[in-house]
């Protein structure tokens, strides 16, 4: 019996809590706002990425649906809009050496991507392709600091942060 009461507590509160947290039936006017900044000095030793004063993205928010107890204030897709940081960064293969071995998926001459092997570090692969650890970083943002072998490095600014061309060993 105790196991009878439990599914249909939980069947109860999965119902509410549905029906308590959906979305509005009528529309709710977008809200048109714009959040300005003014750009910061960066700490010493850090690299000197400059952030434009201005706008670097808009949202079209609405308000969240009541009723429901997490609530956010407002809901909506952003739009950014950022310069590019890294203008002519261009990767370059030079060829393998001791600690960038592995292989490179290219097109038209251009390397795409970089699979690394045992013993590869980043910054002999950044070597490797003419481009600096700092390069090597920005054109891998989720992408942990912990080489290992079989990791892919994305070597193309355009398919920076998850864009993905198959490279020849997949």
């Amino acid at each position: 019996m105790p196991r009878l009461t439990t599914s249909v507590l939980g069947s109860i509160a999965l119902v509410l809590g549905l029906v308590a947290c959906s979305p509005p039936t009528t529309q709710t006017p977008p809200v048109d706002t714009a959040v300005h900044t003014d750009a910061s000095a960066p700490p010493d030793g850090a690299v000197d990425v400059v952030i434009p004063d201005g706008v670097i993205g808009t949202a079209e928010l609405t308000s969240a649906p009541d009723g429901c107890v997490l609530t956010p204030g407002a809901v909506g897709t952003i739009t950014w809009d950022l310069p590019d940081t890294r203008p002519g960064l261009l990767a370059v293969d030079t060829g393998a050496r001791f600690g960038a071995g592995g292989a490179t998926a290219s097109a038209d001459g251009a390397p795409l991507s970089y699979r690394a092997v045992a013993d590869d570090t980043l910054n002999d692969i950044a070597e490797r392709f003419g481009i600096t650890d700092d390069d090597l970083g920005f054109l891998n943002p989720l992408t942990s600091r912990q080489l290992q072998a079989g990791d892919d490095l994305n070597l193309q600014v355009a398919l920076r942060g998850g864009a993905s061309v198959s490279p020849p060993w997949a």
